[in-house]
């Protein structure tokens, strides 16, 4: 197969592989959410002890770290809430759309009752054309909302995990 990027089916194909890479890397990330529950464990199981040595009267140094603890404790929350909030994933579907509703009228716009058999099939590959990058134009903007929610949710799990 020749990969040239005036092969409208090469493009759809790199378009639908991107969509589905990035899907996937958000999915990883949501999978690796059980480290930083983990930590969660841990830093509760010392809260405790913590909570009390600070009521008891701690000296200055140690009632700083532990503010500056708590404090990163609670960002670390936020940043956790923030990646649990759903957000809109861009899932590829087949859709009438195209098949129907757009191919219409496509048709409608280029294929005449007039035409010849060879002017017919010129229109055929035309309106294939149009669909195609049609479907093109679908695909970059899901692959751009992946890669916007991969990036943004990436971001969240290092700083959560911070």
């Amino acid at each position: 197969m020749d990969n040239s990027f005036y092969d409208l089916d090469y493009i759809i194909e790199m378009g639908e592989k991107r969509v589905e890479i990035y899907t996937s890397a958000y999915q990883m990330i949501l999978g690796r959410l059980t480290n930083i529950i983990l930590i969660y464990s841990a830093i509760g199981i010392y809260l405790i002890s913590i909570i009390q040595d600070v009521i008891d009267g701690a000296n200055i140094f140690y009632l700083l770290i532990a503010g500056l603890f708590l404090i990163m404790t609670i960002m670390s929350v936020n940043y956790t809430i923030r990646l649990l909030i759903p957000v809109n994933v861009a899932y590829l579907e087949i859709s009438k759309r195209y098949s129907q509703d757009l191919r219409k009228d496509y048709e409608a716009k280029f294929i005449k009752s007039e035409m010849t058999e060879e002017q017919l099939k010129l229109a055929q590959k035309k309106v294939d054309t149009y669909l195609k990058a049609s479907y093109i134009d679908e695909l970059t903007q899901a692959q751009e909302t992946n890669q916007t929610v991969f990036i943004e949710k990436s971001s969240l799990y290092y700083r959560a995990l911070i």
